[in-house]
């Protein structure tokens, strides 16, 4: 990754600088188009003055052309100033009228421009060519040249004009180096370098930050990573735990029950009352243990993941019969009724196992904290493609408070039932986590002292 970064920062670089390149040299195209536009321009007035001279002045009569050209270099050429090193100057075909170079030696005065380029260029001199055909042939152009390579290039623009079968050629020549100066673009290049260096500082900072960033993700990962690990081992040590649970506990307390209930049996209405309660109280321990042994195994089992939905096709009120039956022991007890004779079968395409352990958890729930000599009523219905199922009791109820807490882990919650009989509060929960498993939805309805009503709703499945 570091490499990556590294190669990137060298990319970015590497581009900005070219765009900075390419940005000054966008710059000086435009500032050396745009003077040599104006370089034009001026010697297009100079060439229209000087033409419009040559007309006056030879209609005036006994006039040479060597007296006309000094006068236009006195009146035209020489008022002539572009910049402080700007040279304006006139040359015939033959022979050169006036230069006004600084750097023009005497000797060269009375050649043609040739010439003089050609002896000059022992010098330095150069790319003068297009600029003497120019001046050759009356032609007129642009473009540079070099007459001294300490000036370096010199941009120029040149026109021509006729008069009586003789051409003559007007020019301004202007370093290049005077004209970026003039036109300020080494400021405009030092910001372009100051901006993007600034921007290279900025990419930079962002490089650092995402390798910290990288190398504290990296540490989380691997935190992360042996975390995980740790909490394999933890599972796989819960695994074990609640494999225990279910075979070496759930069967020495199945062993119980039944002694329990055996003993219920054989010393009823036989031994002292303390010895028939102890029994009672031996079953009821027991049974308690059991049903929490058991909502144990199934939240956890589900937790886990391990709870697989097995669809199979039943008659839930054949399911809410066997849950009433098993139940019996606790309700007869507490003389209560159960008011539910649905003759009609609802069938229903889902996990009977997550059925049973709903109906279990809800309808004992009823028996709970319902009082003595009460009804529990349950019913079952078709409702579109749902089956609903409904267990009302007129009980001790539950306040808001309890009502919305119910089916909250982070809670603990558990109300002894109207016989002190115990809870733990897993089991509501488990029932609410396999109604969602099965796709459908459980709610309850409650107040305090009136009773509490627990709607089922599961597809159909059909």
């Amino acid at each position: 990754m570091k490499k990556i970064i590294f190669v990137a920062m060298i990319f970015f670089s590497m581009m900005l600088i070219l765009i900075v390149y390419l940005s000054y040299k966008r710059q000086y195209s435009i500032i050396i188009n745009n003077y040599l536009n104006m370089e034009a321009e001026v010697i297009e007035e100079a060439k229209l003055m000087a033409n419009l001279w040559f007309t006056k002045r030879s209609e005036d009569g006994d006039v040479s052309i060597d007296q006309i050209e000094q006068e236009i270099l006195t009146e035209i050429i020489e008022p002539i100033h572009l910049l402080q090193n700007g040279d304006a100057w006139i040359y015939n075909k033959d022979y050169v009228i006036f230069d006004k170079s600084s750097d023009f030696p005497e000797y060269y005065r009375g050649k043609s421009m040739r010439q003089i380029f050609e002896m000059q260029s022992r010098n330095g001199a150069s790319h003068y060519e297009d600029m003497t055909l120019g001046v050759e042939n009356g032609t007129e152009g642009r473009g540079w040249y070099i007459w001294l390579p300490e000036k370096g290039k010199e941009w120029v623009a040149w026109t021509s004009f006729r008069f009586h079968q003789q051409t003559w050629t007007l020019g301004l020549s202007t370093p290049e180096e005077e004209i970026l100066q003039n036109a300020d673009i080494y400021s405009f290049l030092i910001k372009q370098i100051i901006y993007f260096s600034i921007l290279i500082i900025l990419l930079f900072i962002i490089a650092c930050l995402f390798l910290i960033f990288h190398k504290r993700q990296e540490n989380l990962i691997r935190e992360l990573q042996n975390g995980r690990t740790r909490l394999q081992e933890m599972n796989a040590k819960k695994d074990k735990f609640f494999s225990i649970i279910a075979h070496d506990l759930r069967n020495p307390i199945s062993s119980i029950i039944g002694l329990s209930v055996l003993l219920t049996e054989k010393t009823k209405n036989r031994a002292p009352e303390d010895v028939v309660m102890a029994v009672e109280l031996l079953q009821q321990a027991s049974g308690r243990v059991m049903d929490l042994l058991s909502n144990l195994l199934e939240w956890s089992t589900n937790e886990l993941g391990k709870n697989v939905y097995q669809p199979v096709e039943f008659d839930i009120n054949n399911a809410v019969r066997d849950t009433i039956e098993l139940l019996r022991l606790q309700s007869v007890k507490k003389d209560i009724r159960f008011n539910f004779d649905n003759s009609i079968p609802v069938i229903v395409n889902t996990d009977l196992h997550m059925v049973r352990t709903i109906l279990r958890n809800i309808i004992s729930n009823a028996v709970k904290f319902s009082f003595p000599a009460s009804i529990i009523s349950i019913s079952t219905e078709i409702n579109s493609d749902n089956v609903l199922l409904t267990v009302r009791d007129s009980g001790i109820g539950m306040n808001e408070e309890t009502v919305n807490n119910l089916f909250r882990i982070d809670v603990h919650h558990s109300t002894p039932g109207t016989e002190s009989e115990k809870g733990t509060g897993l089991g509501l929960i488990l029932c609410r986590e396999l109604t969602e498993k099965l796709g459908g939805d459980l709610k309850v309805e409650s107040k305090l002292n009136e009773g509490t009503s627990f709607y089922l709703s599961i597809p159909s499945g059909r």
